[in-house]
């Protein structure tokens, strides 16, 4: 792109467009950041998240994150693994767990609503793995199923254009298969204990 293209990319348009929309940051970091934002994860919820307001607590009678991550490994879908989160709060977390309102105001056992649990279990970063396993792999896997069903017309002829978006979405399933894999091979050695090798 020559100077003038780059130019003509960041010129602010005049205010006199009728077409101006003011922009927005995809995602709001600052403390400006309230329910009216427009994120998708928890910082723009009003709804009182627990692994939110219990970052890094290690008191508490249940590692609710540890069996996340082992759900999320053994490939369940997030609305399975939300319902396993919201049944065994309210079993054995939520008589031990208070909620500070805006106002100073105590609230014992606060509800932590399963719209909430599926909100950090999909944008929380600390559940990545929920995210890459149940997902991405959902996408690609509901995206490729569609797809094959409309490769074919009614008269049994094959769909060029559905064909070729077919095949390079496998292709692109494989790469990220491939990218996931390596990844997890790759945290696997890092964990390992110095000086022992890992077989292959």
């Amino acid at each position: 792109m020559n100077q003038m293209d780059t130019d003509t990319v960041f010129d602010a348009p005049s205010s006199g467009d009728p077409g101006d929309k003011p922009l927005h940051p995809l995602y709001v970091v600052s403390s400006a950041c309230t329910d009216r934002s427009e994120n998708l994860s928890c910082s723009s919820s009003r709804d009182w998240c627990y692994f939110c307001s219990y970052a890094g607590e290690t008191g508490l009678c249940v590692d609710l994150r540890s069996h996340v991550h082992e759900l999320a490994r053994r490939g369940y879908e997030v609305p399975a693994i939300a319902k396993a989160v919201e049944k065994i709060y309210k079993r054995d977390l939520q008589p031990h767990c208070e909620r500070t309102l805006p106002n100073g105001n105590i609230v014992a056992a606060p509800e932590w609503k399963l719209e909430s649990i599926t909100r950090h279990l999909v944008y929380g970063g600390e559940f990545e793995d929920i995210f890459q396993r149940s997902v991405v792999r959902n996408i690609f896997s509901h995206l490729i199923m569609r797809l094959q069903e409309r490769v074919l017309t009614e008269t049994g002829v094959v769909d060029e254009p559905a064909r070729v978006a077919l095949l390079h979405t496998i292709r692109e399933q494989a790469n990220w298969r491939r990218s996931v894999n390596s990844n997890v091979q790759s945290s696997s050695c890092n964990s390992s204990p110095a000086g022992k090798r890992r077989k292959p």
